[in-house]
């Protein structure tokens, strides 16, 4: 079988000068780390003024559980990155999203990422009820799904997880914020929908121990 080379369109090709240009400002600036936040309720109050993101990447579960790309930027200078809080590490990495269109580009630029090997821009077909269902009933070319302008629910999902940590709670209450009044009593996105879209969350102890660092978050 004859393999042919593949060819990166030029859009992917901007993508890989930006991600090479942020990796040199980056190391260049010595990156300003964002206050750390970590309330944990498995530790006593006196314990948690003592957490430090150190603290957060020494221990074994949040080592082995975070995602693949996350881990890479991490040990290439560990000295210096083990003091940037994990969820401004998670939107660094993973920044580029923010640059692509589809779930076929965030794949091709981040090759070695697991978590990301079946992302796909056509919904599983078995998956299609619920919210997937209900807005292939209603789409209407003149009508964007979301305020923006947008309309692709894959992609809204992914950026809300790996650039603002959100939890699938979190991601509802955000999704009827931002989507048109066309598109008002949706029924909630659900681990399904993700799925459709091969989306998977990092690992749950991984994942639960990030989202409690977040200054935000809604304890």
């Amino acid at each position: 079988m004859k393999i042919q080379k593949i060819e990166f369109t030029p859009h992917l090709q901007m993508i890989n000068r930006k991600k090479e240009e942020n990796r040199s400002v980056a190391q260049s600036n010595n990156l300003k780390y964002n206050t750390f936040a970590y309330k944990d309720f498995n530790i006593n109050f006196t314990a948690r003024l003592f957490r430090t993101p150190e603290n957060f990447y020494a221990q074994p579960f949040n080592q082995n559980g975070m995602p693949q790309t996350m881990k890479e930027y991490l040990y290439d200078d560990f000295d210096d990155r083990q003091k940037m809080p994990p969820a401004q590490m998670l939107k660094l990495v993973f920044d580029d999203i923010n640059e692509t269109k589809s779930l076929e580009q965030v794949k091709q630029i981040f090759p070695e990422e697991p978590l990301f090997a079946k992302l796909t821009d056509k919904p599983n077909r078995n998956s299609r009820t619920g919210i997937l269902a209900e807005i292939e009933l209603m789409k209407d070319e003149n009508k964007p799904l979301f305020k923006d302008g947008t309309n692709h629910l894959g992609m809204y999902i992914l950026k809300k997880i790996y650039q603002e940590g959100k939890t699938l709670k979190e991601i509802n209450t955000d999704f009827e914020k931002d989507i048109t009044s066309d598109y008002k009593g949706l029924s909630p996105i659900q681990y399904e929908t993700l799925s459709a879209y091969g989306i998977k969350y990092p690992n749950n102890s991984f994942w639960k121990s990030l989202t409690a660092t977040r200054e935000e978050f809604p304890y």
